[in-house]
Formats: C-alpha cells, sequence, structure tokens
C-alpha cells in the first residue's frame, strides 16, 4: 500500500480523519474474520470458517518432542462442519479476542478459548481480511 500524499499548502479540515477511519475499519473486520473462525468453530459452522480462512492456511501446534502438527483451511472447514456446536455461547468469544496489531495488509489477534490459545495472523485480500496462519496452544 502507497503511502498517501497530501497537496502542498494549507491542510482542508478533517484531511487527518481518513487515515483513522481506516485504522478503526482495519481493526473493525480483522476482529470480524476472527470472530468469524473462533465462532464459526464453536457453533459448527463451516460457512462461517471458511469466509474466515485463507485457502492457504496453515494452523500449526508444536507437540511434545518437538513435532508439529498441522492442518489446512479444507480441514479445518470440514472438521468444523462434522463437529457440530459445542455448546460455547458465540457471544463469550468478543471478550476473549484481542487485537493485538494491524500493520499494513497483516494483522494479529490472541483469542483465550476455554481450552486453548489461539494467535491468528491474519492478510489484506480483495475478499477481505482472511487468517494465513494459526499458532495455538493447549492450556
Amino acid at each position: 500500500m502507497a503511502p498517501r500524499s497530501t497537496p502542498a499548502g494549507p491542510r482542508r479540515r478533517g484531511a487527518e480523519a481518513a487515515p483513522a477511519q481506516d485504522a478503526a475499519a482495519d481493526s473493525s473486520a480483522v476482529i470480524a474474520a476472527a470472530l468469524d473462525y473462533i465462532e464459526g468453530w464453536s457453533d459448527g459452522d463451516a460457512q462461517r470458517m471458511r469466509r474466515a480462512l485463507h485457502p492457504d492456511l496453515v494452523k500449526e501446534i508444536a507437540e511434545k518432542g518437538g513435532h508439529i502438527q498441522e492442518k489446512g483451511a479444507d480441514e479445518l472447514v470440514r472438521m468444523t462442519g462434522m463437529k457440530g456446536a459445542d455448546g460455547e455461547a458465540p457471544a463469550d468469544f468478543r471478550d476473549r479476542t484481542h487485537l493485538l496489531t494491524v500493520f499494513g495488509g497483516v494483522a494479529a489477534v490472541r483469542i483465550d478459548a476455554p481450552r486453548w490459545v489461539d494467535l491468528p495472523h491474519l492478510v489484506r485480500t480483495d475478499d477481505g481480511w482472511k487468517i494465513l496462519h494459526v499458532l495455538w496452544e493447549l492450556r
């Protein structure tokens, strides 16, 4: 994303608002994608999960002995659809989902689920913010 330039001369009233509005919109969109991911999982809603994920997603956990277990987008969507709702109320995740940073076209979030912590990394795409990578750990 190219830096924004302003015309020479006096600044127009409200000229500073556009970048702040863009940042707020990005932050909201990143959180919305993270909630689609975790609430989609909780509800067993495969369509909502699919909407949150980049097709090249990799979800990883380091197991004992250093072995890395990973899942891709298709497997995660399939597992979501198979599990059905697990009883976790979706509204509970709004207070458990924290934006860590947004910088240009990348973002990081922390989701504190009851039995694990997810650290999703997102990228801005033509279709909106999508989760490209999740590193997670059991509690």
